[in-house]
């Protein structure tokens, strides 16, 4: 066991809570458990795994609250957490983690703001908390995080406008903003030449999309999405989203087929 380097038991309708046994393989570098039935909380016990890069607990049936001693892990690099029941906020201590690349806790029962101490993850990449219970504004310390590919909000009760420092983002390529209460104008999205998908229905922003994320020369934009129906009148007029949304209803329209679907 004191040998184990990798452990991977992911997709196997396991049980039960995990055995703390597994906490005496100090050499543990990835620990992969997703897609299980575990119960229980995590011990804090897992800060024995000292070389531990990688911790993959999403999709069981963990609760409590994340655990402050996960991040002193000093090399974990990838965290998912997805699709549990943890509950509390996020701890500050996310900022100690220095080598996180990967932060996953979407769709679980998590409270509170986003801990400002995120901007000290200089290696982050894929910031994922939709479908949760999070609130205030996004701090303006996120926007730090230059490596930034993937920030996924959707479904909380985020408020605020977006900081024009969200224009520094130039890697970020998947932006997730739907189904909170978000304000201001869309501006400062003009300059993010990578991005591929934008989420930013069912919000209260105000005034069209920019201009340069419709040209097709210009952007990469492949699927975009806001509050642009009803088409005579709409809050943020878009001649190229995928879909268009009804804030009275948040129901949205398909543009290319002219069928309605309830989008995240």
């Amino acid at each position: 066991m004191r040998q184990l380097l990798s452990l991977e038991v992911h997709g196997n309708n396991l049980i039960g809570t995990f055995p703390s046994e597994y906490f005496s393989a100090t050499l543990l570098q990835t620990f992969n458990i997703l897609d299980n039935q575990f119960t229980g909380t995590i011990s804090s016990e897992i800060t024995k795994l000292g070389d531990l890069k990688g911790l993959h607990i999403g999709n069981n049936l963990f609760t409590g609250t994340i655990p402050p001693e996960i991040f002193n892990l000093q090399y974990l690099a990838f965290l998912q957490l997805q699709n549990n029941a943890f509950e509390g906020s996020i701890p500050t201590e996310v900022g100690v983690a220095l080598q996180l690349q990967e932060f996953r806790s979407e769709a679980n029962q998590l409270t509170g703001t986003l801990p400002s101490e995120i901007g000290l993850l200089n290696n982050l990449m894929d910031f994922r908390v939709s479908w949760n219970k999070l609130s205030g504004t996004i701090p303006p310390e996120l926007y730090n995080n230059i490596y930034l590919t993937h920030l996924e909000l959707f479904s909380n009760y985020f408020i605020g406008t977006l900081d024009p420092r969200i224009s520094q983002l130039n890697e970020l390529t998947y932006l997730f903003l739907s189904r909170n209460q978000f304000k201001g104008n869309l501006t400062h999205l003009a300059p993010l030449k990578n991005l591929q998908l934008a989420w930013l229905h069912l919000n209260e922003f105000e005034g069209s999309v920019p201009e340069i994320m419709c040209d097709a020369t210009k952007s990469k934009i492949q699927l975009l999405q806001t509050d642009c129906f009803p088409l005579k009148n709409p809050p943020n007029p878009c001649p190229c989203c995928a879909g268009c949304c009804d804030r009275n209803t948040e129901l949205c329209l398909i543009m290319d087929d002219d069928l309605k679907y309830d989008f995240f």
